[in-house]
């Protein structure tokens, strides 16, 4: 209803709806779920479960699409769209993460003191 209000009206709020409801659903869930990232993550989980048992990435990627996500979330056109989506997604974050670091604060160069100060705390000490 919100939607349909005056302050529901405005574009932003509309877009910002229409972009959760395309972010937020089976499909996009699907698709993440499925990425390497996540599956290497269950992989390792299974192995702190039941340690000495070693299992591979594509045998955890097989049991979660035949045996534990549906049929519908992982084929189709919309799925399609959804794997393109993650896909995009995860390469914007790689991106990202290798631009090169700020210079800490700890490397910036602090001027030493001149002789006069030098000299001066030394007075102060005796």
């Amino acid at each position: 209803m919100f939607l349909l209000s005056k302050k529901g009206l405005g574009k932003s709020i509309r877009e910002d709806y229409y972009e959760r409801a395309q972010s937020v659903n089976r499909f996009v869930i699907g698709a993440i779920v499925l990425n390497k990232s996540i599956v290497g993550a269950i992989r390792r989980e299974i192995r702190k479960l039941a340690s000495g048992i070693k299992v591979e990435d594509k045998e955890v990627e097989q049991i979660l699409r035949n045996e534990v996500l549906k049929r519908d979330v992982i084929e189709g056109e919309e799925a399609s769209k959804a794997i393109k989506k993650v896909h995009k997604m995860v390469l914007k974050a790689t991106k990202r993460s290798k631009k090169p670091p700020k210079k800490p604060e700890s490397e910036i160069k602090i001027p030493e003191r001149d002789e006069q100060d030098q000299n001066a705390g030394q007075s102060l000490n005796e």
